[in-house]
């Protein structure tokens, strides 16, 4: 499913996801299979330990990620999806070149996209720089929070306009738009934190929406 992420800063994804909470998984599984082009940035899959041998920005070891996978859905502490036939997905997606992961241990920022040139939302990572259609924002933290394990500090919000209460968690609606156009967001990052099977539901209603706007676009 994913690959290294040395980015082609001419690259342009469909959907742009940060952090690593079950929405981002359930929302990457349905773009993925409309074909979309996919840029996950957070720690892991889904959890942290998965991947603690790849170096931010190194090649991410596939060798045994199913056998982990496996292991990581028997398991029922952390934030593990304890769904195996949801892992064995994830092994199975893990070499497809339509997805990206750059797991993360430094800031992102968001930036607004250039309309001119096709895209709409930016993210800078460290000096690389990534643009995409859609935004999808799950873990972050907030001030005066303990930031959940799969979080990604995200900077970059206020310039952009999107709505937060006084605890930095975003506003959205029961669509989890953030009333900025095509950018969503879900579990920490609107202080609402999921379990894994209501995230990944979540994650599927939101990816479904952006997926059904693309392909109305596209018939326009």
């Amino acid at each position: 499913m994913y690959g290294c992420c040395n980015f082609d800063t001419d690259k342009l994804y469909d959907l742009l996801i940060v952090g690593s909470e079950p929405q981002a998984w359930g929302a990457a599984a349905v773009a993925h299979m409309f074909k979309q082009k996919i840029l996950v940035v957070g720690p892991g899959l889904p959890t942290s330990e998965v991947l603690e041998e790849a170096e931010p920005g190194g090649r991410i070891p596939q060798t045994d990620v199913r056998e982990k996978l496996q292991w990581l859905s028997r398991q029922s502490a952390g934030q593990a999806i304890n769904t195996p036939s949801f892992a064995d997905k994830l092994a199975t997606w893990y070499s497809d070149p339509g997805w990206e992961l750059f797991r993360e241990s430094g800031r992102v920022s968001v930036l607004n996209g250039v309309p001119e040139v096709a895209f709409r939302y930016t993210l800078r990572i460290h000096n690389e720089r990534c643009h995409g259609l859609n935004l999808l924002i799950t873990g972050r933290e907030s001030p005066g929070d303990i930031a959940p394990p799969a979080f990604v500090p995200l900077e970059g919000l206020d310039v952009m306009e999107i709505p937060t209460d006084s605890r930095g968690n975003i506003r959205v609606n029961d669509r989890f738009e953030t009333g900025v156009l095509d950018v969503y967001a879900a579990g920490s990052a609107i202080g609402k934190p999921a379990s894994p099977e209501k995230g990944i539901m979540q994650g599927i209603a939101i990816a479904q929406r952006i997926v059904t706007n693309h392909l109305s676009l596209r018939h326009k």
